[in-house]
């Protein structure tokens, strides 16, 4: 099943937009987590699925549960940190000897090589930032986005 909303964002400031989105992810985180309990999805660094722009980019926004990304081997920064942030939180990161942690989403506006956008990163619980983007290839040559 799919989940649809709209927010006007044409008379929005940029603070407004990324707040309300940042209320729209954490849903989603929680969704996420539901799939990562019931061992539907790998972790996020082991799943191969690798940082891709929407090719929608710009009309409208879809943030993307961990299944949904997990198989279509793709996701952008928004639907990547929500699963991110979901593993943090459920499991912790054993590759960095991390038990399961209160992990949050950090959004701001930035300007993007093709548009205007938000971009998304996973904050950890002592304050350093985590940009699972970059890990899964933005900005790598052959991917949009800086």
């Amino acid at each position: 099943m799919r989940l649809v909303t709209t927010i006007e964002t044409e008379r929005q400031p940029p603070e407004a937009i990324a707040t309300m989105a940042r209320g729209f992810l954490y849903g989603v985180v929680l969704a996420n987590s539901l799939q990562i309990r019931a061992k539907l999805v790998p972790t996020i660094y082991e799943s191969g699925v690798q940082f891709r722009p929407e090719p929608w980019q710009g009309k409208f926004e879809e943030f993307a549960d961990a299944l949904t990304t997990y198989r279509r081997k793709w996701g952008d920064c928004d639907d990547l940190v929500a699963w991110r942030v979901a593993e943090l939180r459920t499991i912790g990161d054993r590759r960095l000897g991390l038990k399961p942690c209160k992990a949050t989403i950090k959004i701001y506006w930035r300007d993007y090589v093709v548009g205007k956008g938000f971009h998304c990163e996973v904050r950890m619980p002592d304050g350093s930032v985590e940009d699972v983007s970059r890990f899964l290839g933005m900005g790598r040559p052959g991917n949009i986005g800086t």
